[in-house]
Order: C-alpha cells, then sequence, then structure tokens
C-alpha cells in the first residue's frame, strides 16, 4: 500500500481518496474516450463497423470495467470467490452492447433509448460491485491466509458508500429518460406532464436510494429527521412549480423549467452532505494509524515507531497520514 508521505506545504492525500477523486474523474474521461473510440472505429474497421451506439457502449463498458478494476485491485482481497464474482458481474455494462436493442420502438429516439438502458446498466454494475468488493470482504476477513495482507487493504464503510453514489448518477439519469420516453410513446402522455411526473418519481426513487446509502452513516435525530423529509417535499414539488416558468414562452424560461429539477436534485445531495451529522467509525473502518513506510497497524503502540521496518514518523505526519486516508 503506498504510504501518504509529506510534500513541500502539506500532504499529499490518502490512497483511498485519490482512488476515489479517480473513479470520479471517470464520469466525464469515458464518454470522452469512448466517443473519439467510436470515430476511430468507424474509419479504421469501416466494412465491419457497428453501429454508432453499440460500438459507443462497448467501449464505455470496456473503459469503466478496467479502469475501475484497475483502480481498486490493490486494496480487495482476492479470493477465488472474489475474483469469479467479479468476473460475473463485470458482464452486466455489456449486456445493451450484446442485446442492442431499444425496450420499444422509439422512432426517431431510438439510439437516445438504448443510450439511456446502457447507463442503467452502468449505475447497476457500480452497485453490484460495491457489494460484491465490501460486503462480501468481510466474510472473507475470517477465511484468507495469513500470507494475504489484509492489514492494509481494509476499506472503510464510508469509501463504499461514496462509490455507491458514484453510481447513482448514470443509473438515475438512464431512468430519467427511459420513463419520460415511456410517457410519451407508449402511455401517451403530453409532454409536459410526462416530463413533471418523470421528474417527481425520479425524485422520489433518488431520494429513497440516497437514504438507503448512507442511512445507516448518520446520526439521526427529530431535528435532522425533519430537515431530511421538508427538503425532500421541497425537491419533488419543484417540477410542479416549474409550470410557472413554462407558462411563458420564452424559450429561456422553459429552459430553466425543463433543468431546474435536476439542479435540485444535486442541492438536495450537497445540501444532505452539509446538515446530515456522520458517525465516527471506529477501528480499521476509521482513522487507524500505519506505518507510512510499509503499512503496518499501529494500533496500540506507545510510539509511532514501526516494529516491521523501523520507520519513526513525527506524531503531525502519522495524524495527516491517517485523516488523509481515513474515509
Amino acid at each position: 500500500m503506498d504510504a501518504t508521505k509529506s510534500i513541500k506545504g502539506g500532504y499529499r492525500a490518502g490512497d483511498n481518496t485519490r482512488r476515489l477523486i479517480y473513479s470520479m474523474v471517470l464520469i466525464p474521461i469515458v464518454p470522452a474516450l469512448a466517443g473519439i473510440g467510436v470515430e476511430l472505429t468507424a474509419e479504421l474497421l469501416a466494412p465491419f463497423y457497428l453501429d454508432d451506439v453499440r460500438t459507443f457502449n462497448l467501449l464505455s463498458a470496456l473503459f469503466w470495467v478496467t479502469t475501475v478494476i484497475a483502480i481498486w485491485r490493490k486494496v480487495i482481497i482476492w479470493t477465488l470467490g472474489q475474483r469469479l464474482l467479479t468476473a460475473m458481474v463485470s458482464l452486466i455494462p455489456f449486456v445493451q452492447v450484446v442485446y442492442g436493442q431499444a425496450l420499444w420502438d422509439s422512432g426517431c429516439m431510438k439510439q437516445e433509448l438504448r443510450a439511456s438502458q446502457f447507463q442503467v446498466g452502468v449505475g447497476v454494475w457500480i452497485w453490484v460491485s460495491v457489494w460484491v468488493w465490501w460486503t462480501w470482504e468481510r466474510r472473507s476477513m475470517n477465511k484468507v491466509s495469513d500470507s494475504v495482507d489484509v492489514k492494509s487493504r481494509r476499506l472503510s464503510e464510508n469509501v463504499a458508500r461514496i462509490m455507491a453514489s458514484l453510481g447513482l448518477l448514470p443509473a438515475m439519469f438512464g431512468v430519467f429518460f427511459i420513463l419520460a420516453f415511456a410517457s410519451d410513446e407508449i402511455f401517451g402522455i403530453p409532454e409536459l406532464p410526462a416530463i413533471i411526473g418523470t421528474y417527481t418519481l425520479c425524485a422520489m426513487l433518488m431520494i429513497a436510494i440516497w437514504l438507503w446509502i448512507w442511512w445507516r452513516a448518520v446520526v439521526w435525530s427529530s431535528s435532522v429527521l425533519l430537515k431530511s423529509i421538508l427538503s425532500g417535499m421541497i425537491l419533488m414539488m419543484a417540477p410542479s412549480l416549474s409550470i410557472l416558468l413554462v407558462s411563458r414562452s420564452n424559450n429561456i424560461f422553459e429552459t430553466l423549467a425543463y433543468f431546474t429539477p435536476i439542479i435540485g436534485w444535486g442541492l438536495w445531495m450537497a445540501g444532505t452532505v452539509r446538515y446530515w451529522p456522520m458517525k465516527v467509525a471506529p477501528g480499521v473502518n476509521g482513522l487507524t494509524p500505519k506505518c507510512l513506510q510499509c503499512g503496518y497497524l499501529l494500533t496500540g503502540l506507545r510510539g509511532t515507531r514501526c516494529p516491521e521496518c523501523g520507520d519513526e514518523p513525527t506524531l503531525d505526519e502519522l495524524w495527516a497520514a491517517t485523516a488523509g486516508d481515513g474515509l
């Protein structure tokens, strides 16, 4: 495990912090690389070229699976069961590539529907991967041999929660567009009521999933619960309130009406992080001091000297390293 080291002006971010940042960076990078790959594939493999959407989904799935596994591979306990389960769940993003069809004949919106289905698959894959890697890791802790470096691989529950939150983004965008297309093309609901109903339903789903992810991490009180309920109700009412904007003919107001609820989703999630008091997890799930050189656990020692490699950091260095990697 790479140690957190002091650098000029501060300390390098902890390993888990950097891995989370790398994972978030994939959100803009993967679509961009897949889009470039589509154009290159069309030029190089013109006679055997698949359609644009299927190629884009294929490249995106490859980039997502390989990069996420590469980022987190050093902190997963790779037992045989973990390897098999990871291989199985990694097929989820490729379902839409193999199937390659829209759920129904959506006419000119067929390509957008296929892309939305893929986004849902990516979100589901991230959720299932989090469950496989970190829920099953607990079961593996007592079964792995002593040769496995468990000490430096144990991740905090908040890391798993943040990764699950990352999966919420593509999944909810995909669900939103699928429901919006279905409202218009299958049920024949007029555009404006369809958009409002879809926003409201997706807001309810997002709130439910967000609470499910973070419920055990929050110290709940009557005031915190009341704030959450009231803010959630405002979020679900935002699409209906946008009717006031749509009633004006100006395109700016219509655009604001369609995008205001999405902004509301982000503001609600950010707001919960602001006013939710989080629990401090003890032991290996919280701030556990480790040697900056070899990763040996220093819990219970009366000094900072590592009995494994002999390194002896200052208390400031040890605390900065522990806090930086204590997600």
